[in-house]
């Protein structure tokens, strides 16, 4: 069952993504289809991140929405990725430019503007990761750890390129703060799995004897 700030939570992300909708309408809304790759990019990225920011806190997850961390994480996730994905499948639609996919490597700059394409395919890494898991297992959660890299490559993308972040200092608050805990929620994961070795490396003598 969900609990009074699991309604809380799912009222904030809402809220968020009707701001966003929002404020990317009035920005302009001349192109729908132009109008739903803005939409898909700022959404992708915001499941994306809410579903990494949760991963610290497997048990508040449960307590919170009365689901498995895993359901829940599976369904932003999903989310995040579809809406990440059909953001530049609508932007070659619109440009008839499959080249979009590929990452720029011509100059700095031009790597960094367009570091969606890279993104993207790291986060394909990152994602058969999880489906191959078993074949895998000591080594598929460096490559799910991948997520935070998409996440940077897509900050900076959002930042750099000529849409609307540049019109909005609403958006560009949402998402880097939004980034900002994302990185904040790395550590937090790093720190809780020193904490549990140490543990288990004080409490491994004491059943020894």
């Amino acid at each position: 069952m969900i609990s009074k700030k699991g309604y809380i939570v799912i009222a904030a992300i809402i809220a968020t993504m009707i701001a966003d909708f929002l404020i990317i309408y009035f920005i302009d809304n001349s192109d729908p289809l132009d109008l739903l790759m803005r939409l898909c990019g700022l959404y992708g990225y915001f499941g994306i991140s809410v579903s990494t920011i949760m991963t610290p806190f497997l048990t508040e997850i449960k307590r919170t929405f009365g689901k498995a961390f895993i359901e829940v994480h599976h369904v932003t996730a999903a989310i995040g990725i579809g809406c990440i994905t059909a953001h530049p499948v609508i932007m070659v639609i619109e440009e008839a430019d499959a080249s979009i996919f590929l990452p720029v490597l011509s100059s700095w700059t031009g790597f960094w503007t367009w570091a969606g394409a890279p993104a993207l395919i790291l986060l394909y890494v990152a994602f058969v990761a999880v489906l191959v898991r078993k074949q895998i297992k000591k080594y598929w959660r460096y490559f799910h750890a991948l997520m935070y890299a998409v996440l940077l490559f897509g900050i900076i993308h959002a930042n750099l390129i000529q849409g609307d972040f540049p019109y909005s200092p609403i958006l560009v608050a949402i998402y880097d703060i939004l980034f900002i805990i994302v990185a904040v929620t790395f550590f937090l994961k790093r720190w809780q799995k020193y904490i549990a070795r140490k543990n288990k490396a004080i409490s491994a003598p004491a059943s020894g004897t």
